[in-house]
């Protein structure tokens, strides 16, 4: 699922110690991707997958 490679992704960073202002702005620039990705998918943001990374869906989303 998309969502738990997002959850990765921070758990990843943990040791990079980062401010919680940059931990918090990264979260709402990916729940707003995500949340474009899944209108453009026409399914909930919690059962995209890494397959829904498309092209066309990406640039949709940026």
């Amino acid at each position: 699922m998309l969502l738990a490679a997002q959850d990765a992704f921070f758990m990843a960073r943990r040791p990079r110690k980062d401010s919680p202002h940059t931990t918090a702005a990264y979260r709402r620039d990916l729940d707003g991707i995500t949340s474009l990705l899944a209108a453009h998918a026409g399914r909930p943001t919690n059962t995209l997958t890494i397959d829904d990374l498309t092209v066309t869906a990406l640039r949709t989303a940026f």
